[in-house]
């Protein structure tokens, strides 16, 4: 797990606007699982540190797809 290339995940996952296009389903559903897998992982505390910012700004953006979909 590197944690430099979760955090590039995440800035494409926040900058990503399509995501909020009706015809997305799919890619907000996998949004929605990565944003997860990154809670999963920032219970490890060496990532907790790195991310957790950034972290909280993907959860909001988890509410807004589940909203969505």
């Amino acid at each position: 797990m590197d944690a430099k290339k979760i955090r590039a995940d995440l800035e494409t996952l926040l900058a990503d606007k399509s995501l909020f296009e009706e015809t997305n389903l799919h890619a907000r559903n996998e949004a929605i699982v990565f944003i997860k897998y990154v809670g999963d992982v920032l219970r490890i505390p060496d990532y907790a540190r790195d991310l957790d910012p950034l972290f909280q700004q993907a959860l909001v953006l988890r509410d807004q797809l589940v909203t969505n979909n």
